[in-house]
């Protein structure tokens, strides 16, 4: 059965939704130490980018989505790009100062992380141009 595109923006938009508010939850503890408030980001971020990235999940070790692909729909390409510019906008907000060393380089490896994804996402688009792309999507989502 073949979805309508209208359906994955939807999907895309209330998990785009989601993730938001989990980010900007795990933020806004007023008690929360920056050291404890990006903790949680950074596990929220994780969390949420097993469930966009299934295969990603598989090669980590998260089985829990194992059988599934990542959604390569154009609505589904949009809402992660406009999911990593949130998140990006997240980590960045944090002031490194005010982090130990350990946070502050977890800070700066996601941010980077984040930039690189983008990158990929929007101006790479190896899903429309390497042929390899799907072969390598496919053998990676295999756990054995």
């Amino acid at each position: 059965m073949r979805r309508s595109l209208a359906g994955w923006e939807a999907k895309g938009a209330a998990a785009l939704a989601a993730a938001a508010l989990v980010l900007a939850a795990a933020c806004r503890e007023p008690q929360a130490s920056p050291g404890a408030a990006i903790t949680a980001a950074v596990s929220a971020f994780v969390d949420e980018a097993c469930r966009q990235q299934p295969v990603w999940a598989t090669e980590i070790g998260a089985h829990d989505r194992d059988g599934e692909l990542d959604d390569l729909s154009p609505a589904g390409i949009r809402a992660r790009a406009a999911w990593l510019r949130q998140a990006r906008g997240l980590f960045l907000r944090f002031d490194p100062a005010r982090l130990d060393p350990g946070n502050r380089v977890d800070r700066d490896i996601l941010v980077h992380h984040i930039e690189g994804e983008l990158f990929e996402l929007q101006e790479l688009r190896g899903w429309e141009s390497n042929p390899l792309f799907y072969t390598q999507l496919a053998g990676n989502s295999i756990h054995l």
